[in-house]
């Protein structure tokens, strides 16, 4: 059974790189929009299937500071190199690019790791104050993240470090949190009728993000703030990110 989740995981985590891929290239069509509703939320889900909690808070924090910060410097430093042989030796843009990087408001394509970062920190003090109360655990994450949702969907503002995005992952990350904790991977891959229930989901959040478009609501993009209408984007998001789990065992 551990290995069929792990083959789940393999599985999503290959869903969710060729989603991100085909989603900038099918970017602002139908099939882009769906794919964009999941993708990121994909890879939360799984950070908070695989999250383990540490009592010890400096021994967790050493850990996702070598596992998240150390990735994200070193790909930092090597395309502000790159930047300085392609610019000639000019000091000056590669200083700014360095700048960008070290106050990441949205900047290229490591703005999700720094997300995740201060995510899964913000996650282990939720842990900490719920102790072992998994539905005080969901029903908190799920309310600080509407909040922020609400915030970015007013303000547009990104903030340092996308803590903004960060408060927002912190629905998936107990999503996926929860599935781990509570068996429910295990029944959903052992569902009868999978075919019809893998229509279902695609069906539903094709739906859902549907009548997101029709209300005038901008749809999914964590990116760029947009997070339309909080209830359809969620369960569009939450029904697609189910997308794998039937798939799994067909």
């Amino acid at each position: 059974m551990k290995q069929s989740r792990l083959d789940y995981m393999d599985l999503a985590k290959g869903i969710g790189i060729l989603a991100v891929i085909l989603g900038h290239v099918y970017k602002n069509t139908v099939f882009g929009t769906l794919l964009y509703s999941f993708h990121l939320p994909l890879f939360f889900l799984i950070s908070g299937y695989f999250f383990h909690y540490i009592p010890d808070y400096w021994v967790f924090l050493k850990k996702k500071l070598r596992n998240y910060l150390i990735p994200y410097a070193g790909c930092s430093l090597f395309l502000a190199a790159f930047h300085f042989v392609y610019s000639k030796g000019d000091l000056a843009s590669t200083g700014e690019l360095l700048l960008k990087f070290v106050v990441q408001k949205r900047y290229s394509t490591l703005w999700f790791l720094a997300a995740l970062l201060l995510a899964e920190i913000l996650f282990w003090f939720v842990c900490r104050f719920c102790e072992k109360n998994l539905k005080l655990l969901v029903f908190l994450c799920v309310s600080i993240s509407v909040v922020f949702m609400l915030f970015d969907n007013i303000t547009g503002i990104s903030l340092y470090w996308n803590l903004d995005t960060a408060f927002i992952v912190l629905l998936y990350l107990s999503v996926g949190y929860a599935l781990k904790e509570k068996g429910l991977l295990s029944r959903l891959t052992a569902a009868r009728h999978k075919t019809a229930w893998l229509f279902c989901l695609l069906l539903s959040s094709l739906s859902f993000t549907g009548i997101n478009i029709l209300l005038g609501f901008d749809t999914l993009e964590m990116f760029r703030c947009h997070y339309g209408c909080i209830p359809l984007t969620t369960a569009a998001a939450l029904s697609a990110l189910q997308l794998p789990l039937p798939a799994v065992c067909l």
